[in-house]
Formats: C-alpha cells, structure tokens, sequence
C-alpha cells in the first residue's frame, strides 16, 4: 500500500548510489518543507585560497527517485523546489521562471566565489520576515551571513570579521548621528514654539541665545526659522551667551540711588525722633512704610505725643548742648514727613476711673524706671515693663469682650463687679462659682507683687552700701563639689557622694580707700550643713582675720535667708563667738533668696574653674585634700584661702529655742544683752528683747578640728569695684507730678485689693 521507501532500502541505494554512480561529487538533498536547517557559520574562505587542485563544477543531473513517489522533490537545473513561502504567482509558469532566474543569477557568482565551497541557496524569500518559520530565519540568516563573508574576504582576505565590524560600527554611527539630528530637530522646534509664546523679551533673549550660536545656526538659518526677526535681534542673543552664559537668565540693573546725606547725623536724628518719649504705639490699626528703593514695611500705627515744629526745637537744642551740627530744617521736617505718624488729639469728659486708671498704670511704668536708676534688675524690670503695657493694652481692647453677666472667673462677672459689699440690699448673689482666673487681669497684681520684692531688695542692699565703711563678711554655702578623675569611668559616676564647703568673703576697705576683700573657704568632705557648721566655719573665720588683721574689731554679717543661717541658735551663739575671736559681730542682714551673696557667687566660680583646669591637667580630686591642692595650687586664686577642716558635733551644747515671729525676720543688731530685730531695714524702731529671755543654754567652743590650715596664696587680697549709684535730679514740678502720680497709683491698687473685680470698672 505504502509508496515510500523504508529506511533500510533508503541507506541501501544511497551507498550504491554513492560508490557507482557520483563517486567523486558531493550530494546535496533537498530540504522538506518541515526539515529545519541547522546553521553553520564556521565559513573559512581562506582554505579555499591555499587550495591549488582545479575546482570541478557539480553537474546538475536530475535526481529521481527508485519510485515514481510523487511527496518526493525533484531538483534539477531547471526547476526547484515549491515551497510553503512562494505566493501563488510564483507557482505559473512566468513567476517559476522569474525565480528560476533569479537564484541562478544569485547562486553563480556566489559559487564562483566560494570556489564551490558555499551551497547553492535553494529559494528566495517572498514573505516578510515577521510571518515565516523559525527555521526559515535561521536559514535565510545563515545563508546571508555566509554570502556576506565570502564577499569581504575576497576584499580584504582573512579579514572579513575585521572588514565586517567596520561597517557595523559606519551604520551604527549613522544611525546615531540621524537619532541626535532628530532630537536637535525636535529641540529647535520646541524652542522655536516657547520662543512664539513667550511674552516678555528677556525670555525670548533668553531662549534666543540657545539657538543663535554660530556652531549650530547661521544667521541665515536663524532668519529663515524665525520669520520677523531682525539680524540685531540674533547678534543681541549671541552677545547675551557671550556674556551671561547660553539660556542664563540677565540679571536686572538695580537701579542706584544717590545719598548725599550725612548717615552719622541721620542716625542721631533718628534716634532723638524715635525716642519712647516722644511717640506710643497704638492699640489698633497698621501702616504701610514705603522706602526709596521699593521695599515696603508693615508697622504698627505710630502716635506722635508731639507736633514736627517742637519736636526739631529740642532737637537742635540738644545738639547744642552736645557740641553737635545737626542737619538742616528742611531736611529734618522731610523726614519727620517720610516717617509719617498719627498726630495725638486730646480727649475732654473722660470717664474718672478711666483715666485715674490709666494715669496710675502710667505711673507704675515710670516707677520701673526709677527702680532701674537705683540698681535693679534689669531684666525683671524689662519684663515688669513689657507686663504694665500689655495690661493697659488688654484693658482697652480685650476686656470688654470678656464681660458677661455671669461669668466663672470673677473679673469677668458683671453681677459680682456691680455688687456693694458693704449693702446688702445692693448686691446680687451669683448663682454659679468663681473658679477660674484670667492670667491677663492677674498680670496687675503680679506687677503689684514684682514692685515690692524690687523695692525690698533695694531696702536689704542699703545695709550692703552702708556698711561698706566696716568690715562686711558675706557667707554661702557652695554647691556640693562631687569627685572628678581625668578618666572617668561610667561605674565611677553613678553614686558619687559630693564634698560640702563653705565660702565666707571679708569686705574691707584699703588705706587708700579701695575696697578690698579676702575670702576664707572651708572644705568639710562630707558634713551636715546645719547651724552648728556655720558657728565653726566663722569662729574660725573671725581668729583668722584677727591674725592677719589684727586692726579689725568689729564685722557685720550678711547671708540668704536659708535655715542654717536664719537660726535662732546660731544669733544666741553669736555673742559668745565674739568674746572668744575678740571681734565683735554688730549686726546681722539677710538677703533675699539667692540675692545679696554675689562676691561668693563670683569667688565660687573662680575656684571651680581653677578646679576644672587641675583635672584637664591629668590630675583627679576625691578628696577635700586634692581640692585644697587644686585651688591653691600655682598662683591661686587671687584673695582666697582654703582649709581642710571637720566639724566637732560633741561640742555642741546648746539646744533649740523659741523666738516669736522669726519667720519675719530680716535684720537683727546685737547691742550688749539686748537683740534687736525688724522685718525691713531701719523701717521703724525695732523689737527688743533680752538675750536671757530666749536663752536656755550656752554654747562653748565649737572647737573645730583643722586637718590643714589655710594657705597664704599668692595674692593675699582681691580688688572690688565699687559701683556708683545714679541718681535722677528732678525739679519740684516733677516732684509734684511724682506725688499726684502716687497717690493716683495708691487709689488704684486699694480699688483692686479691697474688691478685685474694681477692674471692670477700671474700663
């Protein structure tokens, strides 16, 4: 039934027909439509060349099959194989032909080439190469890449690869030169469009000087793109990326203003015309300050308490008594005009609380001043300042939005400001609770508050002034020191007990009437810092002085109110110290907390600085010892002594006492048996009381024990500036004035203190 041949009967005729037939010519057999062709590039045209037997010509002879089998292809000169890729006109007789022709054409030169090494290429491709076979492609490619190197190597022989890497790489670089001529293209087109669009001419020089460089467009070329354009234009562009750079943006000319005007006597105008005194800042409202260069400020509205006229009066008044050549009329109005300000109008029929109120925060605010000539703290009266302002300010704008007829906090509430306390018939009880404060009507009894601890300090710091003609011994405690090693390790830090001393600074005044002063430390190591402590540290202070100077017969003492200070045991003991040191303690001053003691404070800082310098030089401190060595060491501290004591707790004998009222304290004088004490000094007499009356037992010697007595450094004293108090001279009219005003700021504070919610009618 089967009309092919088997394998065995196919092997059998082949090799008889190999042996008999064609026994010296090569067969080729015809591909099948499905047979894939295995690629072979491994083409060496050079073994051609060393080839010298004459190169015979395969005949082309027909082969037919033993069976007249017609699934079998016949190939011969004249015919080839149809296959799947030719189209149906190749398979009529003019197309067969055509093709026919065709791969002769092809094939003879290629095999005149090869010299008959390279095969016969058996058809050619009529379909893209996307829709055929894969092994179609790998034929086609295979062909091509054997075509392609037998031409090259007859060019340059045995260097076809070489040859064939030089044209990939030509077509490589064209094709990349026409991708980057596309992209100018595109670039040149998108600059051109943004160049139609823009609307302002530094943008379009901008963009101009881009393109209009001589390597990439010619004048010609830019005229040609960019109808209207004019040759100045492009010549513009090129020296704009001549000089600012290509497509960088031109800075704008700031335009120069001239100023003829002296700026030394402009800046002293202007502080005489911005002084405080002369102008206030308003609650409300804003203005716009424009300046010659074109920049404009936002300020506050500005009231000027005086007319331009009189202001420039006082001006050159001043610069008069100054030594001091002003500038010209006109030219001070044009700036009191360009510095423009609300002009002050006065009010008639005000409200009496209203403006008795605001004339007594007026005042408080002056009172700051005047703290601030006799020495006060700046800072505090800065803040006490900036306090009185913002209350004013709340009073006139806030407060009436905060009054409702009941409120929880009671300056807030219109039923409890309304009422009378003194009538009942007059009042209306509130049916809820006062619980709430506003922190915006407290800040007039914090001022309150603020004033008088001000004006106490300055009452404490007269006994300070005053007894600067005697000896004054000022004593603190220092800030427990705790051990310190060059090199410190984590478990050495955590659990340090420090090591207590006591500072005690002598003020004396010099022969020449400098003020002078010697300070005498005490290092305990570890100690309870009680009374009995202090009472050891002066005794033996005080034999000290004596030593050294021996001139010295009575001290005044002067500390902070702390308990081991403010004692009633250590004011008893203190008349036996001086019996025994032969210096008398006359008086006793306290300051206010962490106040009055400020030559330890400084003293304390040297010697701590003196200690850190001891450590950084590879040295540590564990012990008082090392802290004596640390302190006294080279030169010193200028003024100081040290000495490495402890405290004997078995000579204490005396017992506690009771002294009515010594939480009030603040200034004690001892005159023989007789103390006497007040809460302020020299303000009244005094209370007297008999020693004996509070005395239940004496104390001894406190027979303090020195391990190592204090060294003479190398400067025995140091030197203190005394600071000159300033005091304003004022004429009567301003004394009057100052009057009026206390007792203005007097009625309102008792308008506050008896009825706090008085505030509402303060508006």
């Amino acid at each position: 039934k089967n009309n092919c041949l088997c394998r065995n009967c196919r092997q059998i005729v082949t090799r008889e027909m190999e042996e008999s037939i064609w026994p010296n010519f090569e067969i080729f057999d015809a591909p099948s439509r499905e047979d894939p062709v295995e690629e072979n590039t491994d083409f060496q045209p050079d073994s051609l060349i060393k080839n010298e037997e004459p190169v015979l010509k395969r005949p082309r002879r027909e082969i037919v099959s033993c069976f007249d089998t017609p699934g079998l292809y016949k190939v011969s000169s004249q015919s080839e194989p149809s296959l799947s890729q030719e189209s149906s006109w190749s398979l009529t007789s003019d197309g067969q032909k055509h093709l026919n022709s065709g791969i002769h054409v092809l094939n003879e030169p290629l095999q005149n080439l090869s010299s008959g090494n390279m095969s016969p290429i058996k058809y050619i491709l009529q379909q893209p190469l996307e829709c055929v076979q894969d092994s179609t492609k790998r034929y086609v490619r295979r062909k091509a890449s054997e075509a392609v190197c037998t031409v090259l190597d007859h060019i340059a022989s045995g260097q076809s690869s070489k040859l064939l890497d030089l044209l990939v790489e030509d077509i490589c670089n064209n094709n990349a030169v026409d991708k980057q001529n596309e992209s100018k293209d595109e670039l040149l087109n998108l600059i051109l469009r943004l160049y139609d669009e823009a609307d302002s001419n530094a943008l379009k020089m901008q963009l101009l000087s881009i393109i209009s460089t001589t390597s990439l467009n010619s004048k010609s070329q830019l005229l040609e793109l960019i109808p209207g354009i004019s040759k100045w234009k492009v010549d513009q562009s090129r020296a704009h990326a001549t000089r600012f750079g290509v497509g960088t943006i031109q800075t704008e000319k700031t335009p120069n203003y001239r100023d003829k005007m002296d700026k030394e006597k402009l800046e002293h105008a202007m502080a005489f015309f911005l002084d405080p005194n002369f102008i206030q800042i308003c609650s409300f409202g804003s203005k716009d300050l424009h300046f010659d260069n074109g920049d404009v400020i936002n300020i506050p509205q500005v009231v000027r308490t005086t007319c331009h006229s009189a202001l420039i009066h006082m001006y050159k008044t001043v610069c008069t008594e100054a030594d001091f050549t002003p500038l010209s009329d006109s030219t001070l109005f044009k700036i009191l005009t360009t510095c423009s300000a609300a002009k002050r109008s006065n009010l008639c029929g005000l409200d009496n609380i209203t403006t008795d109120g605001t004339f007594a925060i007026e005042n408080l605010i002056r009172m700051t001043e005047t703290l601030r000539e006799l020495g006060s703290n700046n800072t505090v009266l800065s803040s006490l300042k900036t306090a009185l302002a913002n209350f004013k300010l709340y009073l006139k704008t806030e407060y009436k939005f905060h009054v409702t007829m009941s409120n929880s906090c009671q300056t807030h509430c219109i039923k409890y400001a309304l009422s009378n306390p003194g009538n009942v018939l007059l009042q209306e009880k509130c049916d809820h609770q006062h619980q709430n404060d506003c922190s915006k009507c407290l800040l007039l009894t914090n001022a309150r508050s603020q004033l008088e601890d001000e004006i106490q300090k300055i009452q404490c710091n007269e006994t300070r002034v005053e007894f600067l003609d005697s000896t004054l011994i000022v004593m603190d405690w220092a800030r427990t020191f705790l051990p310190a090693l060059f090199r410190e390790k984590q478990s050495d830090f955590f659990g340090q007990k420090g090591m207590s001393w006591h500072v005690t600074a002598a003020i004396f005044k010099a022969e020449d009437g400098s003020l002078k002063h010697r300070t005498f430390t005490h290092l305990f190591g570890t100690v309870k810092q009680d009374w009995f402590a202090v009472a050891s540290a002066l005794e033996h202070t005080l034999n000290t002085i004596k030593e050294q100077m021996p001139q010295i017969q009575e001290v005044f003492l002067r500390s902070d109110n702390a308990g081991c200070y403010h004692c009633g045991c250590l004011w008893l003991s203190l008349n036996g110290i001086s019996e025994r040191t032969g210096i008398t303690v006359a008086r006793y001053d306290f300051s206010e907390a962490q106040a009055g003691k400020s030559i330890c404070d400084a003293k304390i800082a040297h010697m701590r600085s003196k200690m850190r310098m001891y450590v950084s030089s590879g040295k540590n401190i564990t012990t008082p010892f090392d802290m004596q060595d640390a302190i006294m060491g080279g030169t010193g501290v200028a003024g100081c002594q040290c000495a490495v004591v402890e405290v004997d707790t078995t000579k204490q004998t005396m017992i506690g006492h009771r002294i009515k009222g010594i939480s009030n304290i603040s200034n004690i004088s001892f005159d023989g048996d007789e103390i006497i004490t007040w809460q302020a000094y020299n303000i009244g007499i005094g209370n007297k009381f008999k020693r004996g009356s509070v005395l239940k037992s004496e104390q001894n010697e406190t027979g303090l024990k020195i391990v190592s007595n204090f060294q003479e450094p190398h400067q025995m004293t140091g030197n203190i500036t005394r600071k000159e108090r300033r005091m304003s001279t004022t004429d009567n009219a301003q004394n009057e004035d100052q009057s009026d005003n206390c007792s203005i700021v007097q009625y309102l504070v008792a308008l506050v203190s008896s009825h706090p919610t008085n505030l509402c009618r303060i508006i």
